[in-house]
């Protein structure tokens, strides 16, 4: 037994010596195959350790390596256990079903090739550590292609990675620090086109790959990226997951429809779940947006959420707006200039049915705005956007030097709607030298509508403004602004409505109804208190019209204004002449008022308001006043003049009349070469506190062709007072009335011409009248005195003296031839009149009944005289008197002066009389009288003073008792 065991353990020897020295010479083998296994050119050698060269090694065995990574990991884990005992290992093709490896391992190098792995490195050995110094190693199925040290602890399990790498186009360094629970890796690259190949290690949801791979383009350098895996499942761990990159020159596609934003540099960060994306210096069609950012957050979570935030110090424009206009929020302002500090917030969710949410702050100073039209001066708002809510808050506003407001308006920019709140510091439409409307700290409500044109609505203060091509701004009520507006308060506008259409400032049409006004104009007998209006001011040019074009108002760059009239009355008094610009009136068929009761009625007048005073040149027609030249009356007059503090004056062309009145109560009057009529059945009673007329070559017409005729005259009324003097050749008329209502009146040295003139009858020729009368104004008393005058075609006196003349001849037709002489060669009567040599005449004159009573009337001529009296009712054509005419002077005077024979002829009063009477009608008087008794008594009277005669006789003989008979 013992000798069996030992010759089996020496034939084992035996074989094992033979082996082991065939083994230490080299055992070559062409091919040999056992089981699954197939092995061709086989060599063998034990050399410290053995030798192994193969040149195809078949194993039909299925490989449980799917992936480079595998593969990496059980080769990798085999090393230490192979080098331990052979030397070298050097298998050219190694065949395990469809894969073949390339397989050497040796103490200086080893060498590994298959369809996932190219391994070249050389291995040192540190205890239980491999240090492999890679020169290549290749992931066929990554394209990776790695270069550095790999170092492995067999005894912990763990290895370490720094390496060298390339992928694609992408270079860069990685370190891996695995153990059998996780696997870290940092990563570093060169610069790159993009990080898509992040793709194949991270699957994240489609908006947060657009960003991180489509929307940003640039030289990206990948600074750090750390992750961590699973050892078992290579899945990463979220949470580890954290690195940098940045991009210079980067392009940015904030959405597909939007120009792309520029930023040198820009710099991404992950960590914590979330991708930060930083734009630095970056401008977004040259604009400014510097500090934007891109938040993806829970990048890697179906709840992430991208963040995309841009920030700008620019004008808020069309470029700016368009961006959120890309996410379908329009927002209705547009800024043109100044400083707008923006914040603009777009949050999209990974998850589509949740909405787009936008949010925005705009910090706006001092900036040119366009609300839908609606252009304004900010100094200061703030204007956020909650999605399709924007609210300005606190803004001031200013338009021009038309308004300044503090505004508070929140805007629905679905419903394009808004509402809010203002305070009108002031609102101010400035004129010349008053504010045509100043509002100041006016508190309204404030609706718009955008849907169609843009209404802008203020509640309180009733008015609309309506943004279109022009921007309509309608004052529905002006009652709201009378306290606040000079204009209104000038034209007294208790109400009415204005509607200005704007284009721009200098172009504006205008509407207006004005109710209640002051102007001082009345159209068809009525006073303006209501007009309507339309206009337009236009590069400092205004017009306007109103009343069918009766009034037209053009000024043409802020020069003088001109205002044109048509068919109305103008009053002018009450004006204070104190303009507050020039204005030129054209007045065309004008009354003139100067007074509530004078007017002129202007055919063509040019009329020019100063700033103080008023001019005025032109045609005055339709006149009615009382002054003649040459027998006609005035109806036209071209005259020039002015009005200034309240005094107006003018005189024609002609020079034939000067006006002046002061303060609109004392008139001054010079006129030449016409006449004034006097009408005295019109109430002539004055306006003004006191009236100057001098005239000159001037007379007055009485009606009727009656005539004051005057060289000169002039006429003062001041008050209660009435003065007139007038001038004619040596005749002079003195008139005065009183304030105690006294009146005299003074007639010195009429001739015959102004006596004619004044009777308008050819009744007087030669000699001198004296009229002297005093009284009232209804009442006068007097005394008329004639001298050398011869009366002619007055009815009642030649009648009555052709009776008288004729009644010698019915007392005795031997007289009558006296007679007939006399009326041919007397003085006292010829084929022309009846000569008085001297009369006097006492009366009374009943102005308001037109009666004048002459209660002496005796007048002495050469032939007839009379003496008597007579009283004539101008108003009932009616006269009525008793006269006694003496006549056959002739015989009177030849018989008196022959005693006794003068008392049988005569009588006692040495006269030869009759008594008439007048009655009937003043223009065609009837004459009663006794002549015909007195002739069939004559001869009676003569019997009977025969008789008497012898007493008479004795009476001639006493003394006179001139006592007595005085």
């Amino acid at each position: 037994m013992l000798k069996n065991t030992i010759i089996f353990f020496a034939t084992v020897i035996s074989i094992i010596l033979v082996f082991l020295f065939f083994l230490f010479k080299g055992i070559s083998v062409n091919s040999f195959s056992f089981g699954n296994i197939y092995i061709s050119s086989l060599y063998l050698k034990l050399d410290k350790k053995l030798i192994v060269k193969i040149d195809e090694l078949k194993i039909n065995k299925t490989s449980q390596s799917k992936t480079s990574l595998d593969s990496i990991a059980k080769t990798i884990s085999y090393i230490p256990k192979v080098l331990s005992y052979f030397q070298e290992i050097d298998l050219k093709s190694l065949k395990i079903n469809n894969n073949e490896f390339l397989i050497h391992f040796s103490k200086n190098k080893i060498l590994l090739d298959n369809k996932f792995i190219r391994l070249s490195a050389k291995p040192r050995f540190l205890g239980n550590s491999i240090l492999l110094s890679l020169d290549e190693l290749y992931l066929k199925d990554y394209k990776l292609f790695l270069q550095g040290t790999l170092k492995i602890n067999t005894q912990d399990q763990t290895l370490d990675l720094v390496s060298a790498f390339k992928y694609d186009k992408i270079e860069g360094n990685v370190s891996v620090e695995a153990n059998q629970n996780d696997i870290k890796i940092l990563l570093s690259t060169k610069e790159m086109d993009d990080i898509k190949f992040l793709k194949r290690l991270f699957r994240i949801d489609d908006v947060a790959e657009a960003w991180m791979y489509d929307n940003i383009k640039g030289k990206i350098t990948l600074n750090n990226l750390f992750v961590k895996l699973d050892a078992k499942t290579f899945m990463p761990d979220e949470k580890s997951i954290k690195g940098d990159l940045s991009i210079k020159n980067a392009k940015v596609m904030f959405h597909k429809n939007l120009p792309k934003a520029k930023s040198k540099k820009i710099d991404i960060v992950f960590s914590k779940g979330d991708l930060h994306i930083y734009l630095n210096k970056a401008t977004y069609l040259d604009k400014k947006i510097y500090g934007s950012s891109v938040i993806i957050e829970n990048l890697t979570n179906k709840k992430g959420l991208v963040k995309v935030n841009i920030k700008a110090n620019t004008l808020l424009d069309k470029d700016i707006l368009n961006i959120t206009k890309a996410f379908n929020v329009n927002i209705p302002i547009i800024q043109t200039s100044g400083l707008t500090k923006a914040d603009v917030t777009i949050n999209v969710s990974y998850d589509a049915k949740i909405p787009i949410d936008i949010q925005g702050v705009f910090e706006i100073h001092d900036a040119k705005m366009n609300l839908q039209g609606f252009k304004f001066f900010a100094k200061k708002a703030l204007v956020l956007l909650d999605n399709h809510i924007l609210k300005i808050q606190d803004a001031q506003v200013k338009v021009d030097s038309l308004l300044e407001a503090q505004l508070n308006l929140d805007i629905n920019l679905r419903k394009l709607s808004a509402s809010g709140n203002t305070v009108l510091k002031y609102l101010k439409i400035q004129g010349e030298e008053k504010d045509l409307l100043s509002l100041k700290n006016k508190k309204s409500s404030i609706t718009v509508d955008f849907k169609n044109k843009t209404k802008i609505s203020f509640r309180e203060l009733k008015t609309d403004i309506i943004l279109n091509k022009r921007t309509h701004i309608l004052l529905h009520d002006l009652s709201l602004f009378k306290n606040d507006s000079a204009l209104l308060k000038d034209l007294n506008i208790k109400a009415g409505n204005l509607s200005l259409y704007m284009k721009n400032e200098k172009d504006i049409n205008f509407e207006a109804f004005l109710k209640g006004i002051d102007l001082p104009l009345i159209n068809e007998g009525e006073k303006i208190k209501d007009l309507t209006v339309k206009g337009r001011y236009k590069n400092d040019d205004l017009s306007l019209s109103a009343l069918k074009n009766k009034i037209k108002i053009f000024q043409k760059n802020k020069q003088t204004m001109e205002i044109s009239l048509k068919d109305m009355d103008f009053l002018i008094y009450g004006q204070n002449g104190n303009n507050p610009s020039n204005i030129d009136f054209f007045l065309d068929n004008i009354n003139l008022y100067i007074n509530k009761d004078s007017f002129y009625n202007l055919n063509t007048m040019n009329v020019f308001l100063k700033k103080d005073k008023i001019l005025f040149t032109g045609l005055v027609s339709n006149l009615d006043i009382p002054l003649f030249n040459k027998g006609k009356k005035i109806v036209n007059l071209e005259i020039q003049g002015e009005y200034a503090n309240n005094d107006f004056s003018f005189i024609t062309k002609d020079k034939t009349i000067k006006l002046k009145i002061l303060d609109n109560d004392n008139m001054f009057l010079d006129i030449k070469n016409l006449d004034v009529y006097y009408d005295d059945k019109k109430n002539n009673k004055s306006i003004f506190t006191s009236i100057t007329l001098k005239a000159e070559n001037s007379n007055i017409l009485l009606g009727n062709n009656k005539k004051v005729l005057s060289k000169r005259f002039k006429i003062l009324q001041k008050e209660e007072e009435f003065t007139f003097n007038s001038y004619y050749e040596k005749s002079s008329i003195y008139y005065k009335k009183s304030k105690n209502n006294k009146v005299i009146v003074k007639a010195i040295n009429l001739n015959d011409t102004f006596i004619n003139a004044f009777l308008d009858k050819d009744i007087v020729k030669g000699g001198i009248f004296d009229i002297s009368a005093s009284g009232t104004p209804s009442q006068l008393k007097g005394h008329a005195t004639i001298q050398n005058t011869s009366i002619k075609n007055m009815a009642a006196i030649n009648n009555l003296i052709i009776l008288v003349n004729a009644s010698p001849g019915l007392i005795n037709p031997l007289l009558a031839i006296p007679s007939v002489l006399e009326l041919v060669t007397q003085k006292g009567f010829d084929v022309q009149g009846y000569k008085i040599v001297e009369g006097d005449i006492d009366f009374t004159y009943d102005i308001n009944k037109e009666v004048l009573n002459m209660t002496k009337v005796f007048t002495k001529g050469n032939s007839v005289d009379f003496d008597g009296e007579v009283r004539m009712d101008f108003k009932k054509d009616e006269i009525k008197g008793e006269m006694d005419v003496i006549f056959m002077k002739s015989y009177s005077l030849l018989i008196k002066h022959i005693p006794l024979i003068n008392y049988i002829f005569l009588g006692d009063e040495k006269r030869v009389d009759t008594r008439v009477s007048l009655k009937g009608k003043i223009s065609d008087p009837i004459i009663d009288s006794n002549l015909a008794q007195n002739s069939l008594a004559a001869p009676f009277n003569v019997i009977k003073r025969i008789i008497t005669l012898p007493l008479k006789a004795v009476e001639m003989f006493i003394p006179e008792d001139k006592e007595k008979k005085k």
